[in-house]
């Protein structure tokens, strides 16, 4: 292969990278049409494919125009909005260009593509793998550059210019300069700026599509949460301020308490508003907050859940919404009355469990007549569900003992699985228990529910989270989408609300590695919205205070200082040392090349002599042909006054070279070149 041809596919390739890393910046926003990303992602990897090629052929220009147009077509017949349809627009023009561009300004026209698409990542993207995707822009940006200057170079006939008024190094500093101040600029902005301005364009621009967010609602039909177990996004955050961690615990969501057979939904009664307060707000009697027990306090923070329910671990006791003014409703549900729009944030102090020891009692408030009414209230149901409840608790001595055992007798004659059925069946919940014995949590709490029901326990649905994974890397308890559940309370005399969960614990089949590369990824993520998304004024106080007279750096300063008291002589010891070593090397610095010539075994120092002074000319723009002999070269130097220097040094590495060392010395090598070097620098 030539060199043209091995510089153009750098070239290339470097403009593939450009054009992927903007679309990947954009998919991570997970803000595109799935016609939209098959299509540039099947654009790219074909490309990557043809540019591998040993002979490569030319695809016309309607063989890439025509699928960008199907795909663009297709994209406008999905819901996606015009702002949607004018991004994968965008996508699709970039694809198209990278595939049809031929010349230099459609390169530099595919270029230009490719950093609107980073921008628009920018403005769209909230995760950590933008990072990763400007991180590989900015190297196939320097890449392409490169390899577009070599490219040119290689076209055009080679031209010797002459040295003096060149002024190279300069210029070369210059450029660098400008370069390097324009890689940070665009850095920072890319970087910093529009990351952190997202979400309020999000918000005041149209022209943004929405994210794809996860839907958690208070109408839950069979088979909606089961949906979600495939998803595996990170939804919930919870960061403890406490020894006790909410570890291994249900997040509480919504309760609801109507059933028409197939769909779960909020009583209209239930969303009665008992307070509506803000700041920090007592959620609980005073008999629960001075119960005696383990507590935790922590923060939970959520982006990509569409809800305005607040998720809690335990036994709410405080709650805190910051600015926001906090609903809570007669079925314990607690709301932000502002929604669920933007990130979520709040402070929760939850009692997780009693004292062992502890024998005191608190008689629960009574249900009133319209709420166990409506606990009880059923739809019209197949009469089997109602012989199977009264079997399987026909042995119980009271309430709690029959829920436990229907409880029981569906975690361990009920299998589970996420599979849906082929066609949705007439009765679904009848389906369940009497013919397919299978299922996820909405079919076995709705079944525990209506069990319940028909034998006079008012029960309910819970939808929530469960427990969640705690994340090592970034110390934060991370809940996916895949944990959403749904559980059972009943009201049992003399026990209140009680917590019931019917359905079997599932194993998880995910590999050792790719878990570790979740968390690892969630912690990635996690730094980016603290420390870039979020990291207003606030922060930065926050940041500040640690370093206050007395705390932090200044703790650190003192025990550093403290210690080198106590540790003199070692300190002393080791400055010596170091002075001594730093003396040494300034003396070899100068000494070693001429030591390095007298070793055994070495090359000639003629041939490392004339190398050096390719070196030094090579830098001040003077370079000598492969074609050309020693003294060719010396004879087509153009600076009049370099060449007698260039033909004197040239004769001496001659005669040096192959006369022998006892003919002449090497000595006068050193003294041609450096006025050579004097020479180059006054013409500068």
């Amino acid at each position: 292969m030539s060199a043209t041809r091995q510089v153009s596919t750098v070239h290339e390739l470097a403009l593939l990278g450009l054009a992927c890393s903007g679309f990947l910046a954009v998919a991570s926003s997970q803000r595109l049409d799935v016609a939209t990303l098959v299509f540039c992602g099947a654009a790219y990897v074909l490309r990557l494919a043809w540019l591998a090629l040993p002979r490569r052929f030319r695809i016309p220009w309607w063989g890439i125009a025509l699928p960008a147009l199907a795909s663009l077509w297709i994209a406008s017949r999905l819901p996606v909005g015009w702002s949607g349809l004018v991004l994968a627009a965008l996508l699709l023009a970039t694809a198209y260009q990278m595939w049809a561009g031929r010349s230099g300004r459609d390169h530099l026209l595919t270029a230009a593509l490719a950093f609107l698409e980073l921008v628009t990542g920018a403005l769209l993207a909230t995760g950590a793998a933008y990072f990763a995707c400007l991180g590989l822009f900015l190297l196939c940006a320097m890449t392409a550059l490169g390899s577009g200057e070599i490219r040119r170079g290689l076209e055009r006939p080679v031209r010797v210019p002459s040295l003096a008024p060149m002024r190279l190094g300069a210029r070369l500093t210059a450029f660098t300069l400008c370069l390097g101040l324009s890689v940070l600029m665009l850095t920072a902005g890319l970087f910093l700026v529009l990351p952190r301005t997202a979400r309020v364009l999000a918000d005041r621009l149209p022209l943004l599509p929405g994210r794809h967010l996860i839907r958690l609602t208070s109408q839950v039909g069979l088979g909606n949460i089961g949906r979600l177990k495939s998803d595996e996004r990170a939804v919930l955050h919870v960061k403890p301020y406490s020894r006790q961690a909410p570890l291994g615990l249900k997040w509480r969501g919504a309760t609801l308490s109507d059933f028409d057979g197939r769909i779960w939904s909020e009583s209209p009664a239930d969303r009665g508003i008992l307070r509506a307060e803000r700041g920090t707000v007592a959620v609980a009697d005073g008999w629960q907050r001075r119960r005696p027990g383990a507590r935790a306090l922590y923060r939970v923070e959520f982006s990509d859940l569409d809800s305005d329910t607040l998720f809690v671990a335990g036994t709410p006791e405080f709650l805190n919404v910051g600015a926001g003014r906090l609903l809570q409703t007669s079925a314990a549900t607690f709301r932000l009355a502002s929604g669920g729009a933007g990130p979520v944030r709040y402070d929760v102090s939850s009692f997780l469990r009693p004292v062992a020891a502890s024998t005191e009692y608190h008689a629960p408030p009574e249900l009133t007549a319209a709420e166990r009414e409506r606990c009880l209230r059923l739809p019209a149901l197949d009469p089997r569900i109602a012989q199977l409840a009264a079997t399987d608790g026909a042995g119980a001595a009271d309430d709690f003992e029959r829920a436990h055992d229907l409880e029981q007798h569906l975690r361990r004659d009920y299998g589970y699985t996420l599979q849906m059925p082929a066609t949705a069946p007439r009765d679904p919940l009848a389906n369940f228990l009497f013919e397919r014995r299978t299922g996820h949590c909405e079919y076995f709490a709705s079944a525990l529910a209506v069990m319940l029901r028909t034998q006079g326990i008012p029960a309910r649905l819970v939808t929530g989270f469960e427990s969640g994974v705690f994340n090592p890397y970034s110390g934060l308890l991370t809940i996916r989408a895949s944990d959403a559940h749904s559980w059972v309370e009943a009201f049992l005399k003399g026990r209140g609300w009680t917590t019931l969960d019917p359905t079997p614990s599932a194993a998880d089949t995910s590999p050792a590695w790719l878990s570790d590369l979740r968390l690892r990824l969630d912690a990635a993520d996690s730094f980016w919205r603290e420390w870039v998304l979020d990291y207003d004024l606030a922060r930065q106080v926050q940041l500040v205070d640690r370093f206050h007279p007395g705390d932090g750096a200044s703790i650190w300063l003192a025990r550093a200082r403290n210690a080198v008291r106590v540790n003199a002589s070692a300190f002393a010891s080791g400055v010596l040392v170091l002075a001594l070593l730093l003396m040494t090397g300034w003396y070899w610095r100068r000494r070693w090349p001429r030591f390095h010539r007298t070793l055994p075994g070495r090359a000639p120092a003629a041939a490392k002599a004339y190398a050096r002074m390719l070196h030094v000319l090579a830098r001040y723009g003077l370079r000598k042909p492969a074609s050309q002999t020693p003294a060719e070269f010396a004879a087509a130097c153009p600076d009049a006054g370099l060449a007698p220097l260039l033909q004197a040094f040239t004769e001496e590495y001659l005669r040096l070279r192959f006369a022998g060392p006892e003919e002449t010395s090497d000595a006068n090598l050193p003294r041609h070149l450096r006025a050579m070097q004097a020479h180059l620098r006054g013409a500068r």
